[in-house]
């Protein structure tokens, strides 16, 4: 029982430290804002850089191709000072429309707070409050498949 804990642990430090893919400003700045043709894009841009210390590099590649400058800025301020898993990535990724990768990306991810204490989303935070009270339960075969895919759906699959 407790090398089972010692591996969820392990398990969920993991996936909890597979974050550590960010941008600061002077890059997202680069990436969003340098390129925009009108002067009042630029400064809404800029706008929005500045409330925030970091972007999340994949999180960025998903909202960087929108064709609608409307649509990067709310994106890019969608993903500031949030970490993302690889399955929730991958998840945002794999929408059809601008529109539902936006909603997708700002209902997930961690909202990284500036200390060593995040915040989990709270999809992912239910999930791990489900494991660890079947694991105390001894309900091990529940936790068992809960990892499992936990861990396929972390994945960093291509593109």
């Amino acid at each position: 029982m407790k090398s089972l804990i010692f591996s969820f642990a392990a398990i969920a430090f993991t996936l909890l430290s597979n974050t550590a893919n960010a941008a600061d400003q002077d890059e997202a700045y680069r990436l969003f804002c340098e390129p925009m043709t009108f002067t009042s894009d630029r400064t809404n841009c800029t706008n929005i850089i500045r409330k925030y210390t970091n972007f999340d590099n994949n999180a960025m590649a998903i909202c960087e191709p929108m064709t609608f400058t409307n649509e990067k800025l709310k994106c890019l301020d969608g993903i500031g000072n949030k970490n993302y898993l690889n399955f929730e990535i991958a998840e945002c990724r794999n929408e059809t429309f601008d529109s539902n990768k936006i909603s997708c990306l700002i209902n997930s991810g961690t909202i990284n707070t500036g200390n060593t204490q995040c915040q989990l989303n709270s999809k992912t935070e239910q999930l791990f409050k489900s494991m660890l009270f079947d694991l105390r339960s001894g309900n091990t075969n529940n936790v068992d498949q809960q990892l499992q895919r936990l861990m396929n759906q972390s994945k960093n699959c291509p593109n």
